[in-house]
């Protein structure tokens, strides 16, 4: 979006690296690498980062899975205070680690982060999520599997993690020296530390699991972010025990991982802490963070601009919303891009956006388009019309774009 580019003061790049350009398709505005203040770190003190006392497989691992409260809260001060007059939701990505985080930057590994801040619709997760694979396989990774899972509001996980905390202190002769170090630090990192002995990997398949604790507005917003992810065609794996963070992690969280089962990428939604941090209410929100080697990462695309964006992609109604992500995605791998608005559900907000945008073209979705597999193209200048068989999407999309460009 122009103006919010200018506002954002996004970063300007002749070549885009393969994850930045992944991020473009999908509407996530580029920024640059917040700077945590120390006003920020302030608000934080009362959620102390515990060191991570496992020993992971890898740095990059090890520097996913531990807690960072300071960006996290730096992207709420900046959307309160540096952002409040932008158009919300915002979506964003950027590269880590956070300058002044104290959290140094590993050789030959980049970190990318990805958030959707101001939108509680299950669709925002599992567009975090198909962008967070579409790069991840951008950067040549092809046989990824996907974890989620869902540990609900604030009483939701602290249920979740009284029980787990009881489970543990049943069988804490059960565990060796080292986990039981572990286990008193913090109960989640003894679920997500890699060198699990026999006998911890026997008592974790049977410990409780965070579902079991869900309300009904949990289970709900669960099931529509397996429903998108179903629609779009990701197989994935349940885990009961996955959450990024206690300090932070509500609802969805989400992993994955290479075939050799090592951590490429992790997110959650973190949805109470803007009230942790010390503002008056729940701010929604949901983030990941990806991790790749360097080798799979610098090479960057042959400098040409960024395709013109000459379409607006409008959704109307659940049944609508439910489809889009998947034409989406098909669309940029044809290299079609498009501009949309999945977190917004009022034509009026999205037709003011494409306005705005000065888009040419207007894609329109609605229950009636969703359910004969259609899609109405709109020509903005002429009002003009026409009803197109999403099997036909990309072929007349891509002679629009054609023609568009000759002009």
């Amino acid at each position: 979006m122009k103006n919010k580019i200018e506002k954002i003061s996004l970063v300007h790049q002749k070549e885009h690296d393969k994850a930045a350009e992944v991020a473009e398709y999908y509407s996530l505005d580029s920024i640059e690498t917040p700077v945590v203040n120390p006003e920020v770190l302030k608000k934080i003190r009362c959620l102390r980062e515990i060191p991570n006392p496992c020993h992971f497989s890898s740095k990059c691992e090890e520097n996913l899975l531990s807690p960072n409260i300071a960006e996290k809260a730096t992207l709420i001060d900046s959307y309160t205070n540096e952002w409040r007059h932008l158009p919300k939701p915002l979506s964003l990505f950027y590269e880590l680690p956070m300058k002044g985080s104290g959290e140094k930057k590993l050789p030959k590994t980049a970190y990318y982060g990805l958030d959707v801040i101001g939108s509680a619709q299950s669709v925002s997760d599992a567009l975090l999520i198909q962008a967070t694979k579409a790069i991840l396989e951008e950067m040549g990774y092809k046989k990824l599997t996907l974890e989620v899972n869902c540990t609900g509001e604030r009483d939701a996980s602290n249920r979740f993690e009284r029980e787990l905390i009881s489970y543990f202190r049943r069988n804490i002769n059960e565990l060796t020296p080292d986990e039981q170090r572990i286990f008193k630090a913090d109960v989640f990192y003894l679920l997500s530390c890699p060198k699990k002995s026999k006998t911890l990997q026997e008592l974790i398949m049977e410990a409780p699991q965070a579902m079991s604790f869900l309300s009904e507005a949990g289970r709900i917003h669960f099931k529509q972010v397996l429903e998108h992810l179903e629609e779009l065609g990701i197989d994935y794996v349940i885990n009961g025990h996955l959450i990024e963070s206690k300090h932070y992690s509500t609802f969805t969280s989400f992993a994955f991982r290479d075939e050799k089962g090592q951590l490429l990428a992790i997110g959650s939604r973190y949805n109470l802490l803007g009230r942790k941090i010390g503002f008056r209410r729940e701010l929604p929100a949901v983030g990941s963070r990806i991790c790749v080697r360097e080798k799979r990462v610098r090479r960057k695309i042959k400098a040409h601009k960024f395709p013109t964006r000459c379409f607006y992609f409008m959704q109307l109604g659940p049944e609508a919303k439910l489809k889009s992500l998947k034409i989406i995605e098909e669309l940029r791998k044809k290299k079609i891009p498009v501009c949309h608005a999945l977190t917004r559900d009022k034509a009026s907000s999205q037709l003011g956006s494409a306005n705005s945008l000065q888009m040419p073209y207007i894609l329109i979705m609605g229950k009636k388009e969703a359910m004969e597999e259609t899609i109405a193209v709109r020509e903005n200048t002429t009002r003009s019309q026409k009803i197109i068989p999403i099997s036909e999407l990309t072929r007349e999309l891509l002679k629009i774009k054609k023609m568009v460009e000759r002009k």
